[in-house]
């Protein structure tokens, strides 16, 4: 039982450690946008990555999941982009991408990972 307790504690810390990369990308995205500059190609590459590996790394506990059964349906809705990413990089897409990064949040605090945060 410790041994499935602690793999759980490390799967935990390891999705905290690529939060909080997903962070730091975004407030890079962010204050280029904020700056009223074009945003860096590499900056909204790397940030738009991160969203869409944490999505599908999530995908397992919340697809299928009677007890997200609603927020599920939201949560999928980013399946398009995450089987071809390159549309978040067209613009007008950064609601999308803020969309997507809120929802994945969501799924953090459903699954009970926020408590590591």
């Amino acid at each position: 039982m410790d041994e499935i307790l602690e793999s759980s504690k490390k799967y935990a810390l390891n999705i905290v450690d690529k939060w909080q990369e997903i962070g730091e990308a975004a407030t890079e995205f962010r204050v280029q946008l904020a700056s009223g500059r074009v945003v860096d190609p590499d900056i909204q590459n790397k940030y738009v990555s991160l969203l869409t590996v944490m999505w599908e790394e999530l995908r397992p506990k919340i697809y299928g999941n009677q007890e997200f059964k609603d927020f599920e349906t939201i949560y999928m809705s980013f399946e398009v982009f995450v089987n071809n990413p390159h549309q978040l990089n067209e613009d007008g897409k950064e609601e999308v991408i803020f969309k997507m990064h809120r929802t994945i949040r969501e799924a953090l605090e459903k699954i009970k990972i926020t408590r590591f945060i």
